[in-house]
């Protein structure tokens, strides 16, 4: 929650206070928000020392925006998974198991994904692994790593191969891929000369 002037709320079935650790569990329909951003769970805690924010079980949150370049607004980000960490010395969100991230029409789901936020809590890169689908309206990447960056909006995919298929332009699959999610390019590149992954591109003809 990036306004620290302001207050945040808490509700569950229970809850638990550590006063000397400064420590406090909430469980059963826990949830947190302020203003309009969220955390939801089975179970928060909240260790204040440590700066750490944990949610466990049925996570879904929205908490925090994330910058859109070409419509100059923030777009919120809306993610669920297994469970969610957050630090607040790195400004480092750890989603794990059934990572399901959202972003207007653009889409990730991976098994983890680190999200790190810049100094204004909105999102600077994100870094999603194993089994990794990325999709947008008529386009579908997919591969084993994936690390999207908000300031260029591009999305570095890699596969054994990593493949993105596009309803117009066709398809493409390589070690590397990167996509360009706004202008709706995809450059190939192998990582090294020793993968036995070759670059492969099948271009759909448009009839006029």
């Amino acid at each position: 929650f990036g306004q620290s002037e302001k207050p945040v709320f808490f509700t569950a079935d229970s809850a638990e206070f550590d006063q000397p650790t400064e420590i406090a569990v909430y469980s059963g329909n826990a949830r947190a928000w302020q203003d309009d951003n969220y955390v939801r769970g089975d179970k928060i805690t909240i260790r204040q020392n440590e700066g750490q924010f944990a949610a466990e079980g049925n996570v879904q949150s929205v908490a925090y925006n994330a910058k859109v370049t070409q419509k100059n607004a923030s777009i919120p980000v809306f993610a669920s998974s297994a469970s969610m960490n957050y630090h607040r010395d790195t400004r480092l969100l750890q989603y794990r198991t059934g990572v399901d991230i959202r972003q207007g029409t653009d889409r990730i789901t991976a098994e983890s994904a680190d999200v790190y936020l810049n100094e204004n809590n909105e999102v600077a890169r994100t870094v999603a692994e194993t089994n990794v689908v990325v999709t947008q309206p008529g386009r579908r990447g997919s591969g084993d790593w994936l690390q999207y960056t908000a300031e260029n909006e591009t999305a570095i995919l890699r596969g054994n191969p990593a493949k993105v298929d596009d309803e117009i332009s066709g398809s493409s699959q390589s070690a590397q891929l990167t996509v360009h999610m706004r202008d709706k390019r995809v450059v190939s590149e192998g990582r090294s000369k020793s993968t036995a992954v070759r670059n492969r591109s099948v271009y759909k003809v448009q009839g006029k």
